[in-house]
């Protein structure tokens, strides 16, 4: 039966993965603040207003995903993370739900129990 439960959640996030990366591509020419690597590899997704894109790396199955945060206005990188067999999409306009796949999970648990929200806060000054 927990291992139905697991299997469940586990299932669900994958699908709930799919859902939050669809969406209004950015121009992916202009990124200029993530690492040098091969922009096509992330869904990118603004989020209400624009002001933010949230960018989820194309991780093989297994693998760890990385997630940024860009500022729109200057592509600069204010939060980043990685994932393991999770998700990361908006909840609000400037909060992420993100769910990474802890590995063993206790009876009691499940894996609403890892679900993070993380508030996205502007604090870098925009470059002139």
């Amino acid at each position: 039966m927990k291992t139905f439960h697991f299997s469940v959640y586990f299932y669900l996030g994958l699908i709930m993965l799919g859902v939050s990366c669809k969406g209004p591509q950015i121009d992916q020419s202009s990124i200029s603040s993530l690492p040098q690597e091969s922009y096509t590899n992330y869904h990118q997704t603004p989020n209400e207003s624009g002001t933010f894109i949230l960018c989820v790396e194309k991780a093989s199955t297994g693998s760890k995903a990385k997630v940024y945060v860009l500022r729109h206005s200057d592509r600069q990188i204010l939060w980043q993370t990685s994932i393991l067999l999770g998700y990361a999409k908006w909840k609000t306009n400037d909060s992420l739900e993100v769910l990474s796949n802890p590995g063993t999970i206790k009876k009691d648990q499940t894996l609403e129990d890892f679900i993070q929200i993380i508030k996205i806060a502007d604090p870098l000054p925009v470059k002139p």
